[in-house]
C-alpha cells in the first residue's frame, strides 16, 4: 500500500448542496500528496454520485459505500482502517479550508516539531455569510494538554495516524458527541501537542436542524461522562469543570426541550449523583446558574440536594418577581412575575466621528480603511464593519467596530455628516433605512456596488430606500445614471469614486510572466451562468493553441459543476479553473500568465481585475452595453466588445497592437495612485 502525507477522512451523509465547496478545499491544497476518503453513509440524495464524479476526475478521491446509515463516527473510524497516510485529519462535508495552503501548514508544524498532534484557529461561518474568527492560539508553540485542556474543535488538528492506531483511539458508537471523547483521549495519550496561530478550519454553524430523541440525548451524557472519567483518573481537574460547565449551560437546553424524563432522568440522577464535590470545592470558581429542569431533579431528592446546594446560585425572592431578560438586537424585556412590563434597545451612541462607513470585510474594504486612514483624518471616520468572508481579512484599525446588528447604534448625533453604505449586502441594511428614513434621507450616501443595483428584487422597500439617498457614489461612470433613471431619483450629492484594490502597483510589478505558446484566456472573474455561454462561443476556437481559464471561487458558485462539465467537454486537459481564494499578490501573478481577459457578465462587476489585466499587458473585452465599456473608453482606455467575439476571426480576436497595450498600461496605472483616488474621495468628505 502507498503511503501519503495526509489522509483526508469526510463522513458523508445527504450533504449534495456542501460536498464540492468541500472537496474542492481539499482538492486544491498545494500539498498534493494526500488521498480523500469519503465515507458515504447511506445517503438517500445524490451525495454519493457526486462523490462517485468527482473520483473518477481525482485519483486521490477513495469512496467507500455503506448500505447501511451508522452514523458518524463508525463513518470516521472507517476511514483511519482504510487510511495510509503518515497523519490524518478529518473533515465534515459541509465545511471546507480557509486558504489553499492550509494542509502544508498543519504538515510542517507537526513533522517539524516532532509531536503526534498540531492544530490551528477556527473560523465559524452562519447561513447569511457572516463569520466569526475564534482565536484560541494566539502564537505558535508547543503545549502541554494537561495545562490548558478543552474538549471541542478536534477537525482543527492533525494527527499521527499510528499513534491513533497503537492506542486503539476511535470515534465512540454515539449518534451525538462523539468527537470530543475522541479528541480528549487523542491528546491525554499524546500529553503535548503544537498550537499554530494559523486559521485551518471554516465551521458552517446554524445550518441545519438537530431532530432531538431520547437516544441522542443519552449518547450526549455518556460521551460528556467518558469525558468527566478520563479527566478524574488523569487529574485534569480543569476539563472536569469544563464538563460541568458544558453539561449546565449547553446540554441543559437539550434536556429541558426534550423533557427529563425516563432514562434520560436516570442518566442524569447518576451523573447529579456521582459528580465529585471535592473537585469542584477547589475549581469551580463562580456558581452555577439555575438550571430548572436539573434544579427540579436536585431538590426533589435530600441527598442530592445536600451535596449540590453550595454549587448552584438559588434565586432569590425578588428575582423571581423582577428581573430583565436580554434578547438579540440590543433589545432588553423588564419582566414581573414573567409578565412583560417594558422593554427598550441599548444603543451604542456615534457621536465623535463625522463619518460612518457601513461595510462588510469584502476584499476591497481592509484595503480602502487603510486608504481612508492614510489620506484622511481617522479621528473623523468610524467603520461599522460586518465579518461575513472568511477568506478576507477583517480591516484592523482603532477607528474599525466589529458590526452585528445596526440596531444596536444610535446615528441621531448631529456631529455625524454622513453615512457611506458601502453597497446593499450589508446585513439588514435595507429594512434598517426604511425603518429610519428621515437618517436615510438626510445623510446617507450609497456607494453602489452593481449587484445591489442591477441585481435587486423590485419590492416597495427596497425601491424606496434606493430612491431616498441622499447620495450616489459609483466607481463606475453611468452606474449613477442607471439608479436614477431605474428608481426615478434626485439625490441631492452624486460622486464618482472608487477603492484601493487588493493587487497593488508592486504586486502588478513584481508579477513574473511565464512564456508560453499559447493563448492563455480568462473567462469572468467569478462564477457566473454567462461562463457557461462564452464557454459556446469559444468553442469555434478550440482546435487552435489556446488555454482556457476561470476562476470559481467566487460568485453563484452553483453554476461551478455546470461550468467544470462543460469546460472539460469541450476543452479537455486545456481547460483549467481556480475555486480556491488566493492573496492578491499570489491572484497577480496569476493573471499575469494571461493573454486575454473576457468579462461577460451583463452588469459592472470585475473594475479590479480589469485594471490588473491591463496594467499587465492583456486584452479586455467588455460587453458594449455594460457601463464598464463606456468608462474605459472614456478615458482614452481601448477595451473591447465582447459581444463581437463571436463574429471574430482567431487573429482578429488575439490581435493586440502594440500602441494600444503600451496607451493602455500606462493610463491603467493612474488608478492604482493614491493621490488619484485621494482626489476622488475629496469632494465627498467636504475637503
Amino acid at each position: 500500500m502507498k503511503t501519503v502525507k495526509i489522509s483526508i477522512v469526510v463522513p458523508c451523509y445527504n450533504v449534495a448542496i456542501y460536498i464540492n465547496r468541500c472537496l474542492e478545499s481539499i482538492q486544491n491544497q498545494t500539498l498534493k500528496d494526500i488521498e480523500i476518503i469519503c465515507v458515504d453513509d447511506a445517503s438517500v440524495d445524490n451525495t454519493r454520485d457526486i462523490l462517485m464524479r468527482c473520483a473518477d476526475q481525482d485519483t486521490r478521491i477513495k469512496v467507500i459505500a455503506k448500505d447501511k446509515n451508522e452514523g458518524a463516527g463508525k463513518a470516521r473510524n472507517l476511514g483511519i482502517d482504510n487510511a495510509c497516510g503518515e497523519f490524518i485529519v478529518f473533515m465534515d462535508p459541509d465545511d471546507y479550508y480557509p486558504t489553499s495552503d492550509t494542509l502544508e501548514k498543519m504538515y510542517k508544524a507537526v513533522v517539524e516539531n516532532n509531536v503526534k498532534i498540531a492544530g490551528g484557529n477556527l473560523i465559524k461561518l452562519n447561513p447569511g455569510g457572516c463569520c466569526t474568527k475564534e482565536m484560541m492560539f494566539k502564537c505558535s508553540e508547543k503545549r502541554t494538554f494537561q495545562d490548558a485542556p478543552f474538549s471541542y474543535g478536534y477537525t482543527r488538528f492533525i494527527y499521527n495516524r499510528d499513534f491513533l492506531v497503537k492506542n486503539k483511539i476511535y470515534f465512540p458508537d454515539y449518534k451525538r458527541f462523539q468527537d470530543p471523547p475522541f479528541f480528549v483521549s487523542a491528546m491525554i495519550a499524546a500529553k503535548n501537542y503544537y498550537a499554530m496561530a494559523d486559521y485551518v478550519y471554516v465551521y458552517r454553524v446554524g445550518h441545519k436542524k438537530i431532530n432531538w430523541d431520547e437516544q441522542k440525548v443519552l449518547d450526549t451524557l455518556n460521551g460528556l461522562c467518558d469525558i468527566l472519567k478520563q479527566s478524574r483518573v488523569h487529574k485534569i481537574y480543569a476539563l472536569y469543570v469544563e464538563q460541568i460547565r458544558i453539561l449546565w449551560e449547553r446540554i441543559s437546553g437539550i434536556c429541558e426541550s426534550g423533557c427529563v424524563v425516563g432514562a434520560v432522568k436516570e442518566k442524569l440522577i447518576d451523573i447529579l449523583k456521582n459528580i465529585d464535590v471535592d473537585i469542584l470545592a477547589a475549581h469551580l470558581g463562580k456558581k452555577l446558574s439555575y438550571k430548572r429542569c436539573y434544579c427540579d431533579i436536585i431538590k426533589a431528592d435530600k441527598d442530592i440536594y445536600d451535596k449540590w446546594k453550595p454549587y448552584i446560585k438559588w434565586p432569590s425572592l425578588m428575582s423571581k418577581i423582577f428581573y430583565k431578560e436580554r434578547l438579540g438586537n440590543g433589545r432588553r424585556h423588564i419582566l414581573l412575575c414573567g409578565i412583560k412590563i417594558f422593554s427598550y434597545t441599548h444603543k451604542i451612541k456615534i457621536k465623535d466621528y463625522e463619518f460612518v462607513h457601513i461595510c462588510n470585510n469584502d476584499k476591497f474594504i481592509k484595503p480602502f480603511v487603510d486608504f481612508c486612514n492614510r489620506n484622511f483624518d481617522a479621528k473623523k471616520h468610524l467603520f461599522l464593519c460586518e465579518n461575513c468572508f472568511p477568506q478576507f481579512d477583517f480591516p484592523d484599525a482603532p477607528n474599525v467596530m466589529p458590526l452585528k446588528s445596526l440596531n444596536e447604534f444610535d446615528f441621531s448625533s448631529g456631529h455625524v455628516k454622513k453615512i457611506i453604505v458601502h453597497s446593499l449586502f450589508v446585513g439588514g441594511i435595507v429594512q434598517f433605512l426604511y425603518s429610519h428614513k428621515r437618517l436615510l434621507k438626510h445623510k446617507c450616501l450609497w456607494m453602489i456596488w452593481g449587484g445591489d443595483l442591477y441585481n435587486a428584487k423590485r419590492s416597495i422597500r427596497n425601491d424606496y430606500v434606493r430612491r431616498n439617498f441622499y447620495g450616489y457614489i459609483s466607481d463606475t461612470d453611468g452606474d449613477i445614471d442607471v439608479a436614477m433613471k431605474k428608481y426615478d431619483s434626485h439625490p441631492v450629492e452624486t460622486h464618482n469614486a472608487g477603492y484601493t484594490f487588493p493587487i497593488t502597483k508592486d504586486m502588478i510589478k513584481n508579477a513574473q510572466r511565464e512564456k508560453h505558446d499559447y493563448v492563455a484566456i480568462q473567462i469572468n472573474n467569478s462564477a457566473d451562468d454567462s461562463t457557461l455561454e462564452m464557454l459556446d462561443v469559444l468553442s469555434k476556437f478550440k482546435n487552435e493553441n489556446i488555454r482556457i481559464r476561470t476562476i470559481l471561487s467566487y460568485g453563484k458558485v452553483q453554476y461551478n459543476d455546470e461550468i467544470i462539465h462543460k469546460g472539460k467537454s469541450i476543452f479537455g486537459d486545456r481547460f483549467e479553473y481556480l475555486n480556491s481564494y488566493m492573496n492578491p499578490a499570489e491572484y497577480a501573478q496569476y493573471m499575469a500568465q494571461n493573454d486575454i481577459l473576457i468579462l461577460n457578465q451583463n452588469r459592472q462587476q470585475g473594475l479590479g481585475n480589469s485594471f490588473a489585466m491591463l496594467s499587465l499587458g492583456g486584452k479586455l473585452f467588455i460587453r458594449s452595453e455594460v457601463t464598464t465599456y463606456n468608462h474605459f473608453n472614456s478615458k482614452g482606455i481601448r477595451v473591447f466588445d465582447t459581444n463581437k467575439i463571436k463574429d471574430m476571426g482567431f487573429d482578429e480576436f488575439i490581435e493586440y497592437p502594440i500602441d494600444t497595450r503600451k496607451n493602455n498600461q500606462d493610463k491603467a496605472q493612474m488608478f492604482f495612485e493614491d493621490s488619484y483616488l485621494k482626489s476622488l474621495w475629496q469632494p465627498v468628505f467636504n475637503e
